[in-house]
């Protein structure tokens, strides 16, 4: 029996299964239990190591209270992603915190912060790459020479030499 090796889109329907499994609280221990297999397995089927028959992937749906097509990956009219799938642990708990909020201003109190913390994150950021000490350094002249040549400009523009 020929095995075969696992893809980007058993890495995405994983994480997919992960994400609607803590949406609704479920343990990995529950859902193997629901699907007959241990958690172990679950974790594997999760981190994208092992493929999910379509049969299995429909107990899934069923036992998540979704459609089979809500763990397969969307895209638009060019091919790409359409739908963002949280990378990491900490992602997904935000996500999934976020989602159990009611309160709409809550949620946008926190969307501002998110978009005041990326601002500076991304100027920290262009900050950083303008002190780098690789930048251009080699097309600058050593600054003794900087200083001198800054001096006779001064010295002419002002009518001295």
């Amino acid at each position: 029996m020929s095995t075969k090796a696992t893809d980007q889109i058993d890495k995405e329907i994983g994480l997919r299964i992960r994400l609607r499994r803590t949406q609704i609280g479920m343990s990995q221990m529950k859902l193997g239990e629901a699907l007959g297999v241990t958690f172990q397995q679950v974790q594997k089927y999760e981190k994208g190591a092992n493929r999910i028959s379509v049969g299995r992937l429909n107990r899934i749906a069923a036992t998540l209270g979704v459609e089979t097509s809500f763990f397969l990956p969307k895209t638009d009219a060019t091919g790409f992603p359409s739908d963002i799938v949280p990378a990491d642990k900490d992602s997904l708990e935000l996500l999934s915190l976020f989602d159990r909020l009611q309160n709409k201003a809550m949620r946008q109190a926190i969307l501002t912060l998110a978009r005041s913390a990326c601002e500076q994150e991304r100027d920290l950021q262009a900050i950083h790459r303008l002190k780098s000490p690789s930048r251009r350094s080699a097309d600058l002249p050593p600054a003794g020479a900087r200083a001198e040549t800054a001096d006779a400009e001064s010295r002419s523009s002002s009518g001295l030499s």
